[in-house]
């Protein structure tokens, strides 16, 4: 069954008041059917999430509830960055991906980043979950690629300067 509103056929079976005539009545009674959101955050990526560096963090939001989340809004900030997203809606067991940007210029460590995820269900009731991710920047890895092109320029400048000095 889906979310949402439907009828349901009910027979009403009756005696008049001195139980002589039976009567039969059809009527339809309305129904609300509703589900649960269930929103589950993970840490989808990293790009350039080093200390010191400007990075950013990926975010999957996925809906594992039996209700659709419709208007989705996500307000998601730390001490080293905030941002604003619309999602619009997510139905069950779908997922959309958020991209947060983070100044790790001063962090020392693991952090969290706070989501906060306002919604309306199908009968237009406004709800606000809030949810803490940890993320953890690392050391960047050393570039060799300029090492190796640092050395070859030596090695190209001691060259020309031993042929020049011939």
């Amino acid at each position: 069954m889906t979310i949402g509103t439907t009828s349901i056929p009910v027979e009403i079976k009756y005696y008049d008041e001195t139980r002589t005539y039976n009567y039969t009545e059809s009527k339809e009674i309305g129904l609300k059917i509703s589900g649960n959101v269930d929103f589950i955050i993970t840490v989808n990526s990293y790009n350039n999430f080093y200390y010191g560096r400007l990075g950013k963090v990926a975010f999957s939001i996925s809906n594992r509830g039996s209700s659709p989340a419709n208007y989705i809004s996500v307000n998601a900030f730390s001490e080293f960055g905030s941002k604003e997203f619309y999602i619009g809606s997510l139905d069950p067991d779908d997922s959309e991906t958020i991209e947060i940007p983070q100044d790790l210029s001063k962090t020392s460590g693991k952090y969290p980043i706070h989501l906060t995820l306002n919604y309306r269900d199908k009968f237009e009731n406004s709800y606000s979950v809030e949810k803490f991710v940890e993320v953890i920047p690392t050391e960047a890895q050393i570039d060799y690629n300029t090492y190796i092109i640092a050395l070859i320029v030596l090695v190209v400048a001691f060259w020309i300067y031993r042929r020049r000095k011939k």
